[in-house]
């Protein structure tokens, strides 16, 4: 039974969709019961309840027409009504599938947040002196920078996500390459003191 279903309701989104089907279930029923009652109706009683049904589902133009095309008048327009209804019914679906679909994404989207850009900075150096001219790339992403000529070193890199590892690679002419794991926590990676051997 369509009541059996309300234990799913667990949001405004499924609530609605809830309620447009019992709506559309009810409404459903009622027509089929009119045109139960009129059919197994007696002939004699027939006219009256089609008359009646036509003043219930507000159906003009009957006024001029004999019994017979009352009837057929009325059973073409609850055809039709019971057609509308499921039309109505498979569009106010597609938006609950869509809006369904749309806070699956919001809810993916804030429980993995990008950071619009994320810097990583550092100071290059061998066991006595800065390094200038140092590079420092980021594996797999557009990052690229340099030491200064006290060894420091400051970039920016864009789309990265909280939890992210970033492969960072230090190198300079002369000095074995350096390379670090980080994890990305906020907008900022400070590799502190990199220190590159000969």
């Amino acid at each position: 039974m369509i009541w059996s279903s309300i234990k799913y309701v667990t949001s405004g989104l499924t609530l609605v969709a809830f309620l447009a089907l019992v709506g559309f279930y009810l409404f459903r029923q009622l027509i089929n019961r009119s045109q139960k009652l009129i059919e197994t109706a007696p002939q004699g009683e027939r006219a009256a309840l089609v008359s009646k049904a036509i003043t219930r589902y507000r159906i003009a133009g009957s006024e001029a027409l004999s019994e017979d095309q009352k009837y057929k008048l009325l059973r073409r327009e609850l055809d039709h009504r019971q057609d509308s209804v499921r039309s109505i019914f498979r569009l106010v679906g597609l938006i609950v599938v869509a809006g369904m679909l749309f806070g699956a994404f919001a809810w993916w989207k804030a429980a993995h947040p990008v950071i619009d850009r994320v810097t990583i900075a550092g100071v290059v150096g061998d066991d006595q002196h800065p390094i200038e001219g140092a590079t420092i790339t980021v594996e797999g992403r557009d990052f690229y920078t340099q030491s200064g000529h006290d060894g420091a070193f400051r970039g920016a890199i864009d789309g990265v996500t909280p939890g992210d590892i970033l492969t960072i690679q230090i190198s300079a002419k002369g000095y074995r390459q350096e390379t670090r794991q980080v994890q990305v926590h906020d907008a900022g990676v400070n590799l502190y003191k990199v220190t590159l051997g000969k």
